[in-house]
């Protein structure tokens, strides 16, 4: 367990002519919050206040700080905050991904020209905890329901079955490692690790399904049609699939209920289905389409160009690799409606995050069962991976440093023989994606795409 937090302070007002109170805090979306209380010895306690309901901002105010010193939220639904003057405009904007807590604070009884918005992973300590590790709501998920499990156990009552939901592979076994770490951290007993071990049962699952976040050029259409402002609006494409290992459709009636839910005995081969036509067609069609120039998923399912592409990456190379069974195929017939679904704006920029450890585990094994299978290169994949290099040389990125920084001064062999980039030795492809590049180079993009495909 940890707790780290920032202690970033803002001059307010910015200039002489404007008042600390002409400034607000202003978050993207409307929120219903309210605010932690300290006691008088700066102890975190139960007690709440309301600050906001079905609103986006509130002003800044002085008697509020000099009252409770330091505004602390964790039950925002945003990971931004912006500090703004209404009147101008002018003003500040932070993000705070990955910290659950937001604390605003200034010296309220001063007129101190500055404000802190503090993003904090834990909080203070509270008026009734001992010290003890278990006394403390703890911050990651493993670990508050390691405190649920031990509060259960120490009432004698019985386990669970947990469907484990992180996107990763064995997420079952994750999860139950860390629960059991949690335990012997905190010294719980050996009694309680083995109660974990023989009455919760933990189970594999995977999910499918499009979401693409917050609808912001839609929600004020979308509040105005069902009469109240939610705060937590998000898209969904309709369709959905979860995948989980074990059958307990009597305890969780799921399938009964009308959700597209598997029990089975085994996820690995639903996943490998994903992850090759699902994913695996999103990371060979992101960098040709990025650069034709095309914004979105469903924008290149209507260019009749990168949609013939994507058919042949499909149909002619990860499905007679994956296997052309009905349900495989059922499956790709599905995606493809998936991608073309006019509803869902599914930016490519968004797709293209992390790209070099996407296409090793996405592509790179349809590649390499190919060659195995034909003796024989891939070409349309292969220009995949060329539009990849040429997108990461030519193009701001979002990935791990050391990989861009590879990609961008180094030549086409060197880059594919770096099997720290791949996980593999890639040579073998040198000729093929410095043609690619090439074709790019002096034809054009979009005569190069229609020859990858010839």
């Amino acid at each position: 367990p940890f707790c780290i937090g920032a202690h970033t302070a803002f001059r307010c007002p910015l200039r002489a002519c404007e008042r600390f109170e002409d400034y607000a805090v202003v978050f993207d979306s409307p929120q219903t919050a309210s605010m932690r209380l300290l006691s008088s010895d700066g102890l975190l306690t139960e007690l709440r206040e309301p600050v906001l309901n079905g609103q986006d901002s509130f002003p800044l105010d002085r008697s509020v700080f000099s009252r409770v010193d330091t505004m602390i939220f964790d039950d925002l639904s945003v990971k931004a905050v912006s500090l703004l003057n209404l009147e101008t405009g002018h003003g500040v904007r932070m993000e705070f991904s990955g910290f659950p807590m937001l604390a605003f604070w200034t010296k309220g009884d001063t007129d101190a020209p500055f404000v802190c918005m503090e993003p904090w992973h834990g909080c203070a300590a509270l008026t009734d905890e001992t010290g003890n590790f278990t006394d403390k709501p703890a911050v990651s998920f493993p670990a508050k329901l390691t405190q649920f499990l031990y509060a259960r156990y120490k009432k004698r009552l019985n386990g669970f079955v947990i469907l484990a939901c992180e996107l990763i592979d064995n997420n079952d076994r994750e999860l139950k490692k860390c629960v059991l770490q949690y335990a012997e951290k905190w010294q719980l007993g050996d009694d309680f690790i083995t109660w974990i071990k023989n009455e919760n049962t933990f189970c594999n699952t995977l999910v499918d399904r499009i979401v693409t976040g917050y609808p912001k050029d839609e929600a004020e259409r979308i509040f105005t049609d069902i009469g109240y402002r939610d705060a937590l609006l998000d898209t969904a494409e309709p369709y959905h699939l979860w995948v989980i290992e074990g059958d307990f459709e009597k305890e969780l009636p799921l399938q009964t209920a009308g959700f597209n839910v598997i029990w089975t005995d085994n996820v690995a081969p639903y996943k490998k289905m994903k992850v090759r036509i699902l994913n695996g067609s999103h990371t060979s069609l992101v960098f040709p389409s990025l650069l034709c120039g095309v914004e979105t998923v469903g924008e290149s399912l209507k260019d009749e160009q990168l949609n013939a592409y994507l058919n042949t990456c499909l149909f002619k190379f990860i499905l007679p690799t994956l296997g052309e069974t009905e349900e495989n195929k059922a499956f790709a017939n599905a995606v493809l409606e998936r991608f073309g679904n006019p509803y869902i704006k599914h930016l490519w920029k968004s797709i293209a995050l992390n790209s070099v450890s996407k296409f090793t585990a996405r592509v790179l094994p349809t590649i390499t069962d190919y060659v195995k299978k034909n003796n024989a290169l891939p070409k349309p994949l292969a220009f995949s991976l060329a539009c990849l290099m040429e997108y990461y040389k030519t193009s701001e990125v979002q990935d791990d440093k050391s990989a861009v920084a590879f990609i961008k001064n180094n030549g086409v062999s060197a880059i594919l023989a770096n099997t720290t980039l791949w996980g593999q030795d890639l040579s073998v492809f040198t000729d093929l994606v410095n043609e690619s590049l090439d074709k790019m180079h002096n034809c054009g993009i979009r005569e190069a795409l229609q020859w990858s495909m010839s």
